[in-house]
Parts: C-alpha cells; sequence; structure tokens
C-alpha cells in the first residue's frame, strides 16, 4: 500500500483519538480492515477511501493526488499537490530568491550526479573526514552563482 495513504490514515485517525474500531464502525468495515490500511496489509477500495476522507473532512481526489500524484498532460510526469505548492511559493519570490532557489537546486544535483559517478568507479578510495571538504570550497559554482545574482540584483 501506498505509505502516504498508510500514514493518512493512521495520523487522521490518532489525531482524533479515534480508535481503529471507532473508525470501522463509522465507515463500516471490520476492525482488522483498519489495521490492515495502516500497516500496508491491504489497501481501501476507492468507495471506502472516499469514507474515510468524508470522517476527516479531506477530499479524495486531493488526498489521491497527494498520494499518487497527478499526472501532467502530454507527459510522463506526475506532480503531488504539495509539490505544487512548493512551486508557487518559489514563483512568490523576487528574481533574486528563485535565483537562489535554482542554485541551490542545481548544485545539489551536481552533488547527487558526482555520488552516482563515485558509486559507479570501479575504484572507492575513502578520504580521512578531515580531508572532506564542504560543497562550497568543492565547487565554487554555487558561490560564484550566488555572487552574479547579487551582483545582478545591485545594478
Amino acid at each position: 500500500m501506498n505509505q502516504f495513504l498508510m500514514d493518512f490514515i493512521r495520523t487522521e485517525r490518532l489525531n482524533r483519538k479515534m480508535k481503529q474500531s471507532d473508525l470501522a464502525e463509522i465507515i463500516g468495515v471490520r476492525n482488522s480492515s483498519i489495521s490492515n490500511y495502516e500497516n500496508g496489509t491491504s489497501t481501501p477500495d476507492i468507495d471506502t477511501l472516499i469514507k474515510i476522507c468524508g470522517v476527516f473532512g479531506y477530499d479524495f481526489r486531493e488526498i489521491l493526488g497527494e498520494a499518487y500524484g497527478t499526472n501532467v498532460p502530454g507527459t510522463d510526469f506526475s506532480i503531488k499537490p504539495s509539490e505544487i505548492s512548493i512551486l508557487k511559493d518559489i514563483r512568490s519570490l523576487d528574481e533574486k530568491g528563485q535565483a537562489h532557489i535554482i542554485a541551490v537546486i542545481r548544485h545539489e544535483l551536481e552533488r547527487l550526479r558526482e555520488i552516482e559517478e563515485t558509486k559507479s568507479d570501479s575504484i572507492f578510495v575513502p578520504i580521512a573526514a578531515h580531508e572532506m571538504k564542504t560543497p562550497l570550497e568543492k565547487s565554487s559554482t554555487l558561490a560564484d552563482d550566488v555572487a552574479e545574482i547579487v551582483k545582478k540584483s545591485k545594478k
């Protein structure tokens, strides 16, 4: 079962100080069904999920979207509502803030690529912790990007 749904059912039930048996009685399933949903042994069918969402005051489409994402038409890309919220936040930033976020993302992607390259190398030579450099010492790309952003913002 989807981890988001498992956590959603358990968290919302506990937030309302409900026992599994309480929720089971309200939505018309066996007590063991709630346990199975929360432990990932089984997944509620759509009708049951709609009932669960109703008990907790959520639109089931929002929960399904968060759990499984929304497909973007014409692409193989999906996005969750929580990710849409993050994009809205980024768009609300000024140019300097947006550029900073983009620089951080690019830096992190480069860091992950380097990790993957290291994993794929057949020879791995560990280095002592004192020899390791911080991300900014290792690559001045982020620092250069931020400096450029600051420079442009002063113009």
